[in-house]
C-alpha cells in the first residue's frame, strides 16, 4: 500500500511539473518518447505474464502520463480542420481530416512563424522550446 502511495505522489508531482512548465530547455522529447516505448513494453510483459493488478494498472497509468508527456514536448495537438482546409490536401495527409480533425506539430508552426517574422535565415532553435 505504501508503494501504491509513493507511485501516485510521483504521478502526482510529474503532472504537475509538466502543467507549469512553458519550455523545454534542457529536456529531450526523443528521451520522453524512448520513456513511453519502454513504459510499452514493460506493461505488455505485465500483461504477459498475468501480473497482478496492483502492478500492471498503475504502470498503465504510467505509460498514459508518459505519452501526455511526448504529446505536450512534441507539441502535437489535434486541431480542428476547416472545409476549406480538408480539399487542399493530398490524400495521405487528410487521414485524421475524415473526422474533421488533424494533428498538427504546433511548436514547429510558431518557430517557422517566429523566425519568419524576424527575417533571419538562421536557426532559431529557442523557438522550438516555448509553449504555445
Amino acid at each position: 500500500v505504501l508503494h501504491l502511495l509513493f507511485e501516485f505522489l510521483t504521478f502526482k508531482n510529474d503532472v504537475d511539473f509538466w502543467k507549469s512548465n512553458t519550455d523545454l530547455t534542457g529536456l529531450s522529447v526523443r528521451a520522453l518518447w524512448l520513456d513511453w516505448m519502454s513504459q510499452v513494453v514493460i506493461l505488455l510483459y505485465l500483461i504477459e505474464m498475468d501480473s497482478s493488478l496492483l502492478m500492471t494498472i498503475p504502470t498503465g497509468v504510467g505509460m498514459v502520463i508518459a505519452l501526455w508527456k511526448c504529446q505536450r514536448g512534441a507539441g502535437l495537438k489535434f486541431v480542428k480542420v476547416s472545409a476549406g482546409e480538408r480539399e487542399k490536401k493530398a490524400w495521405y495527409q487528410s487521414v485524421f481530416g475524415v473526422f474533421g480533425y488533424e494533428l498538427r506539430a504546433t511548436r514547429l508552426r510558431a518557430a517557422a512563424d517566429k523566425t519568419s517574422e524576424s527575417g533571419s535565415n538562421d536557426n532559431n532553435l529557442a523557438a522550438l522550446t516555448e509553449e504555445m
